[in-house]
């Protein structure tokens, strides 16, 4: 009987962990969070988030928040946003920006955003 609910509560825990879609990794450490989380990163090192197969790096005295837009889509928010990278793609910001990132498309929601280099203004979206 014993077996069976520590073999129970183990399958839990493991599917628990296997089915959470959003890491943080800083300073060597993983941080797991649920599915559709706000994460606060206010980057005291180097730190690596993936959420929902999106990979932003936010470099150390950076801070950013990351969520899930109603429509699925992974939304990225900073103020004067710089060496931040969604994807492999520099994203940097002048004043407050919101950006949205689906697939490949990096959509600005609001403010103003540079991805490698190429301006993007509100309302508008670039492939990466």
């Amino acid at each position: 009987m014993k077996k069976s609910l520590v073999l129970v509560f183990g399958a839990l825990f493991l599917f628990g962990m296997a089915h959470a879609a959003v890491t943080v990794e800083a300073g060597g450490k993983t941080t797991k969070y649920e599915n559709g989380q706000t994460v606060r990163v206010n980057a005291a090192e180097d730190t690596v988030v993936n959420y929902n197969g999106v990979e932003i790096f936010v470099p150390a005295g950076e801070a950013v928040v990351i969520a899930q837009s109603s429509d699925g889509s992974v939304l990225l928010s900073g103020n004067n946003m710089s060496g931040v990278t969604v994807n492999g793609a520099a994203v940097r910001s002048t004043g407050r920006a919101v950006v949205a990132v689906s697939g490949s498309t990096l959509s600005v929601r609001t403010g103003s955003v540079s991805v490698n280099n190429q301006a993007v203004a509100a309302g508008s979206s670039v492939n990466m």
